[in-house]
């Protein structure tokens, strides 16, 4: 075997589907890749459809596990791995039918490369402030989990994704840092992944900032390179996000409402900027335990 893909999901069967298709779409020939679905704690039926759509390619297989975490998840699905790379994506994400081909043929121009990470891109029409959607056009400080592909013996050698990280957030720049000790990581932009906007409720946006306390793991088990690249996750949490990211907000919100004539999103982007601020000072006491407890546990 090659290629082994691992996919996890939690709960979102309709665009479980869509990437289930895309994956059997790969023009790589099947006997190369294989697809583990690793069903983690779902309650929509997500492995029955799973089991069902992939029934009749042979490639495929699912799991289900209880782990709660995109990190344990992800690891659960490369210990069943019988590939020579192992390449991950996410369950709302579209890869382009060459995305395998194109991978493997970055390893070719790359050869020294441990990692390499694709092109993501979102559909800007259907962006508003109450989806998510992630887009990646270059560098490698971090290759976005939902398209890149590692040397399998490089992923063991480093014990696969932190399981620290129990959020869905920083687990794959951790990996990337990691990696990085080894050999080089390289960009595929060839290697296309259409992350299209996913809808959320406004509860969901705003706890999202929560995740920010991975910030502190992320520092302590990489200090050198986190002082070099974030300063510091106070200077990150309450700078970067708080302020210098609110202020990019509060420019699209007067676009929203001048360029884009919604007034409506620019209403949802103001409500957002003042509640993820409140919320951040709120969350101040807990991210002082989550410092602490950081620091702890690299000891």
């Amino acid at each position: 075997m090659l290629v082994s893909v691992i996919l996890p999901t939690h709960n979102r069967r309709v665009s479980l589907v869509r990437a289930l298709e895309a994956l059997a779409k790969q023009t790589l020939p099947k006997s190369d890749y294989e697809v583990i679905v690793v069903v983690d704690s779902c309650t929509d039926n997500s492995a029955k459809i799973a089991i069902y759509l992939t029934s009749n390619f042979p490639n495929f297989q699912v799991i289900e596990v209880s782990v709660r975490s995109p990190a344990k998840g992800r690891n659960a699905g490369a210990r069943l791995a019988k590939g020579r790379y192992l390449a991950f994506t996410d369950d709302d994400c579209e890869p382009d039918p060459n995305w395998l081909i194109n991978l493997l043929a970055a390893f070719e121009k790359e050869p020294e490369a441990v990692a390499i990470g694709g092109r993501t891109v979102t559909i800007a029409k259907e962006r508003t402030p109450l989806t998510h959607q992630i887009e990646h056009a270059g560098g490698t400080d971090c290759l976005p989990s939902c398209n890149i592909i590692c040397c399998r013996k490089a992923f063991e050698k480093i014990g696969g994704f932190s399981e620290q990280f129990s959020f869905p957030r920083n687990e794959d720049t951790d990996l990337c840092w990691h990696l990085e000790v080894l050999g080089p990581l390289a960009y595929a932009p060839a290697a296309l992944v259409i992350h299209p906007p996913r809808s959320e409720t406004f509860k969901a946006k705003v706890r999202w900032v929560r995740y920010l306390e991975s910030e502190f793991i992320l520092a302590e088990r990489n200090p050198r390179l986190y002082a070099e690249r974030r300063r510091s996750p106070w200077y990150f949490i309450y700078w970067r996000v708080l302020v210098k990211s609110h202020l990019r907000a509060v420019k699209a919100a007067f676009g929203d409402l001048l360029k884009r004539h919604r007034p409506d999103h620019c209403l949802i982007r103001f409500a957002l900027i003042a509640v993820h601020s409140g919320y951040l000072l709120y969350l101040l006491p807990r991210f002082r335990v989550a410092a602490t407890a950081a620091i702890r546990g690299s000891r």
